[in-house]
């Protein structure tokens, strides 16, 4: 209620948001730029230490697409 009053919205919003915003512009960027060669980047030799795995950016942005009810050309 004290939230809509002062149109603050939750955080895991304003985060989902930039993230998507983000990757939008990272998908319009050449393939040759830094970041976009950042995707292609094979980690599988790279160890891990003990404990759960991070999730990689890839599987972060497929989550929120998801959560929204995008497809990953949508964005």
């Amino acid at each position: 209620m004290i939230r809509e009053k002062a149109r603050v919205f939750p955080l895991e919003e304003n985060m989902r948001e930039a993230k998507l915003r983000w990757f939008g512009h990272v998908k319009m960027m050449s393939v040759n730029t830094q970041v976009r060669r950042c995707e292609v980047i094979n980690l599988m030799h790279c160890t891990r230490e003990r404990g759960r795995q991070n999730r990689s950016w890839n599987e972060v942005i497929k989550g929120d697409l998801k959560f929204v009810g995008l497809k990953l050309d949508m964005a």
